[in-house]
């Protein structure tokens, strides 16, 4: 159904958003929650056009949040943990849009509904039409993960205090582990942004960051990485494997490091090359941060 919108449709919707990134330093009321990647999806919240353009581009929270969102992807791909981006869709039929027209307008033309370029989805099966403030609502969310049998979501994108604390409560009704990345949501203000994660942490899910989530990750990401230069199943390397016994030569532990790097993973080459073991590098020697 085709309908004709008004010049001012989305007026609600504020603009030129810039705030300071909020430095999360708060508790959570669960302290036991983990990722591993074999049971976690990453879901990349409404990162479209026409929600990205209400931020001024080059300026805080927006600049960090994407920098952010886009290593948690690299991530997240190279450990196989599924990559999943909700979208709203276009030029809305007001009847379907319902009650959000009341609060925010028309919504997005349909010309600006794309994922932006710095997170774009590597095929068209990763995103899901969204309709709702929740990610569960009205689409196969909560299949993809009881499908392949994961528990645990960690929710990125925009905005905090509405459909990523949505779908954090959601995950929690449906038994899903929640986990929302303090450096990798943005809002409307600071003020909302600490908000929404002061809520999500006393009452239905984690609040992370994106170095927390590479602490995690960094001991499967080294395995990964160094079976693909080795050209061996993950499953041959173990965190106390020592990868030159394994054969991983001078030149492919330069490649690694690089690699590593690129995923917030940074060892030293000079402690890779002495003959340690994966644990003790990530133990003594590694630190862990945005993408180099």
């Amino acid at each position: 159904m085709s309908t004709t919108l008004p010049e001012e449709a989305n007026l609600e919707i504020p603009g030129e958003i810039s705030y300071a990134l909020p430095q999360w330093n708060g508790d959570n009321r669960v302290d036991d929650w983990t990722v591993p990647p074999d049971r976690t999806v990453l879901l990349v919240h409404d990162m479209q056009e026409h929600f990205v353009g209400k931020y001024e581009a080059e300026a805080e929270p927006i600049s960090t949040v994407q920098k952010n969102i886009a290593t948690l992807i690299a991530s997240a791909r190279s450990l196989g943990v599924p990559v999943v981006y909700s979208a709203q869709p276009g030029d809305q039929d007001p009847q379907e849009r319902a009650l959000l027209t009341d609060f925010w307008g028309y919504g997005p033309r349909t010309e600006n509904t794309d994922i932006v370029d710095a997170l774009a989805p590597t095929d068209a099966s990763e995103v899901m039409r969204k309709w709702r403030y929740s990610a569960f609502q009205r689409t196969d969310l909560l299949e993809r993960l009881r499908s392949t049998g994961r528990d645990r979501l960690v929710i990125t994108g925009i905005y905090a205090n509405i459909g990523c604390m949505a779908t954090a409560l959601e995950a929690f009704m449906s038994d899903i582990q929640a986990f929302i990345v303090s450096d990798a949501v943005a809002d409307f203000t600071a003020d909302d942004h600490e908000r929404a994660l002061e809520w999500v942490s006393a009452r239905c899910g984690v609040v992370s960051t994106t170095e927390d989530l590479s602490s995690q990750w960094a001991g499967p990401m080294v395995v990964h990485e160094a079976a693909a230069l080795l050209e061996v199943p993950p499953e041959e390397i173990g965190l106390d494997s020592d990868l030159n016994d394994l054969g991983l030569d001078s030149m492919r532990f330069i490649q690694l490091s690089m690699n590593l790097k690129r995923r917030g993973v940074n060892l030293p080459f000079e402690k890779m090359v002495n003959g340690n073991t994966i644990s003790s590098w990530l133990a003594d020697g590694t630190t862990v941060g945005g993408p180099r």
